[in-house]
């Protein structure tokens, strides 16, 4: 748990296995805790630098020879603070500079149409793009597949910037006992959501229509998570018009 909490906070393998040696050993050359992680001195030396620089390690000199030792536990929830402050500043300096990048972007002479995404990160950039066009989504859901890590990442983070940015959504959810739960929540959320029957409906892919010609595919299939994102109105246009027939009926 404490090896994936430092992780987490930016920790390489490397400085995770020094930091707690160092944690245990107390007061050591580089030397020694080399030895004890039988790792090579040198190395050792590097990392046991990089985590000063952290600021959760300290170094002081006694007849020539440096001992390392790590600060307090609590300096790791300082650092996780001055990372979080890193990024917001960076976040910032990015969106500052937004109109420079898109000036780039625009001039590339064949922009792609279709986007392919994988893994948990890769669809959060998927559903991520569904809150930058536009104030209304139109989507089948899958409610049941969905992997533990991204049902969070959608509760606490996703969905109340949806609620945020008032962007509304229409629903449609095949039936089940977890899509019950969630249309119950539907005006807390801005939607307005449709039931149907799993097996007239078997959906296994969540399909999203938003923005004037983006339709974005995603599929839990587990192991082989996927997200792929179209820009073409046809495409956009014709799966709406299906998606308000079903939604009406």
């Amino acid at each position: 748990m404490v090896e994936e909490l430092l992780r987490e906070i930016g920790f390489s393998d490397k400085e995770i296995k020094v930091y707690l040696a160092a944690l245990k050993l107390g007061m050591q050359p580089a030397s020694v805790l080399a030895k004890h992680l039988k790792m090579n001195r040198v190395t050792t030396y590097v990392i046991c630098k990089k985590l000063i620089e952290k600021g959760v390690a300290n170094a002081l000199t006694r007849n020539n020879i440096q001992y390392f030792s790590v600060e307090q536990p609590e300096s790791l929830v300082r650092y996780s603070e001055r990372q979080q402050q890193d990024w917001k500043r960076r976040t910032l300096s990015l969106e500052k500079h937004l109109p420079e990048f898109n000036t780039y972007f625009r001039h590339i002479s064949s922009l792609p149409k279709v986007r392919f995404y994988d893994g948990v990160e890769g669809i959060k950039t998927v559903y991520e793009d569904t809150l930058t066009q536009g104030k209304s989504i139109r989507a089948f859901l899958t409610v049941d597949t969905i992997p533990k890590e991204l049902k969070d990442f959608l509760i606490e983070d996703y969905t109340p910037r949806l609620v945020e940015r008032e962007i509304r959504s229409q629903i449609i959810v095949a039936d089940s006992p977890r899509a019950r739960r969630y249309v119950k929540h539907d005006e807390r959320y801005l939607r307005e959501s449709v039931i149907v029957q799993p097996q007239d409906f078997p959906f296994e892919t969540e399909i999203a229509m938003y923005g004037k010609d983006r339709v974005a595919f995603i599929s839990f299939k587990e192991g082989d998570l996927t997200g792929v994102i179209i820009e073409n109105e046809a495409i956009h246009r014709t799966l709406s018009g299906i998606f308000q027939l079903l939604f009406r009926v």
